[in-house]
């Protein structure tokens, strides 16, 4: 948990979108991602973030409300959902991710996570 909350500062950088690129390779958008975010692709990749039974759609709920109501939190399972739905969602979507980035649903999905932390160290206590 550590180690995703550690890239919060990263993702509210002005000029993220340097870390994030397109380009045609044989006739095909590829993007891609530098820095920061690439560390925060490869980590949402692993377990615990990844989600193998997300639904894209309730994943995608998920993400407006939290672009809607950054404050609310979702349970742990609805924001791997949004992580795996963002990254999964590169694949058939390029610069699906690079979207997610911009607007704001990863840091949103993150301040909850630390939200979570918080509140799960708080009740231990």
């Amino acid at each position: 948990m550590q180690a995703l909350l550690a890239l919060r500062p990263a993702l509210t950088v002005p000029g993220i979108d340097a870390l994030m690129r397109c380009e045609m390779v044989g006739g095909d958008q590829q993007w891609r991602y530098d820095g920061p975010v690439a560390s925060l692709r490869r980590l949402l990749a692993q377990p615990p973030w990844r989600y193998p039974r997300y639904q894209p759609a309730q994943a995608a709920a998920v993400a407006q409300r939290l672009r809607a109501d950054p404050a609310w939190t979702p349970t742990m399972d609805e924001l791997r959902s949004v992580f795996t739905w963002a990254l999964r969602g590169d694949r058939f979507a390029p610069g699906h991710f690079a979207t997610c980035v911009r607007d704001g649903v990863l840091l949103a999905a993150i301040e909850a996570v630390a939200r979570i932390a918080v509140t799960d160290r708080s009740s231990r206590t």
